[in-house]
């Protein structure tokens, strides 16, 4: 039996030296390109766009497992006129900036340097109406040609650990995943061009089937526009300070060129990672129908890491209206009803 066993650690062992080929870099930027431009360009994938204010939002058909529950994977692509790619890539890079243009964000810890996954940790909270801040524990990875103006930025609180050890969730505040938000920013025709992904669980008190609210409550996309907004702004001013455009806030091992190669020796998980990302599997009919899509399982919690915020506000300030509504027509149901037995008792009907 002893002999078995060592036989399987031998086998696993090989397994898991072939695995150690990839940085933990490598797979959030391949994970990336997949979602931007292989999901999100098939349209047998995506459901209809729906375009406000400049920013066009569509949502992949099928919803991914991400932090215990299955959610929806969002896409917000738009142009920002007036800026430079490497502007945008900049304002979105440098993440302790974001507490001062982001009114959704509150506080920004530094986590470290990790050189040998060639990306950077962060702990981000945001404030979240009616409930209590969420915090991500999350990696930050990028990718820059300066002469093709092609930038990436990719986030994942996927295999997050170590930075749980580095930095455990505030008192009061909830864990929240971001499973992959990536940014893919090129030359647009008056300045950049911008593709986000988000894949996000805020765990909200109430699960509600995201795919309909947007036709339901359109409200509830003005925190991606104020999002966008609020970064074209950020970025505009970095342009107008007469910033390089060969220059980035990222640190030279975070560059493709710059990046540190894989030591050999036995594997470690972290360069396992890429089994974090489940395959996207073909949508059966069935599971593309409308009906399927209006009934969510009981645990899915879907949200928008931009538009979570104002969805909410938006579904209890509907529900606060309803009530008054309601309560409004019980009085006058009450005093008509009221005023009817006046007449009866003065009809002499008993």
């Amino acid at each position: 039996m002893s002999s078995f066993a060592a036989q399987w650690l031998v086998v696993a062992a090989c397994l898991c030296q072939g695995a150690v080929s990839e940085l933990w870099r490598d797979v959030l930027l391949g994970q990336a390109r997949t979602r931007i431009q292989t999901w999100y360009t098939d349209p047998s994938l995506m459901e209809a766009p729906k375009t406000r204010d400049g920013v066009t939002l569509r949502m992949l058909k099928q919803n991914m497992p991400c932090g215990g529950d299955s959610v929806p994977v969002t896409f917000a692509e738009f142009d920002v006129a007036g800026v430079r790619p490497v502007d945008i890539f900049n304002t979105m890079l440098d993440t302790p900036s974001q507490k001062n243009w982001n009114t959704q964000c509150s506080s920004v810890t530094p986590l470290g340097d990790f050189l040998e996954q060639g990306a950077r940790g962060w702990a981000v909270t945001f404030k979240i109406p009616f409930v209590s801040e969420r915090e991500l524990l999350q990696w930050q990875v990028a990718d820059a040609d300066f002469a093709k103006e092609e930038f990436w930025l990719a986030f994942s609180t996927q295999s997050n650990e170590e930075l749980k050890e580095k930095s455990p969730v505030q008192a009061g505040a909830v864990s929240m995943q971001n499973c992959l938000g990536a940014y893919h920013i090129t030359k647009g025709p008056n300045g950049a061009h911008v593709v986000i992904t988000q894949q996000v669980n805020v765990h909200p008190f109430i699960a509600f089937p995201m795919h309909q609210v947007l036709e339901l409550f359109p409200a509830a996309w003005q925190g991606t526009i104020d999002f966008v907004t609020q970064m074209s702004h950020q970025a505009r001013q970095l342009y107008a300070s007469g910033s390089s455009a060969n220059a980035t806030v990222a640190a030279s091992f975070m560059l493709k060129d710059e990046a540190i190669a894989v030591p050999s020796g036995p594997a470690s998980p972290i360069y396992m990672r890429a089994h974090a990302f489940p395959k996207l599997k073909p949508a059966r009919p069935e599971q593309a129908g409308f009906f399927s899509r209006l009934l969510p399982s009981p645990l899915q919690c879907a949200a928008l890491a931009l538009l979570v915020p104002t969805g909410l506000a938006t579904v209890c300030a509907v529900g606060f209206g309803v009530g008054r509504c309601a309560a409004r027509k019980f009085q006058a149901f009450k005093r008509q009803d009221s005023e009817w037995d006046d007449e009866d008792d003065d009809n002499g009907i008993e």
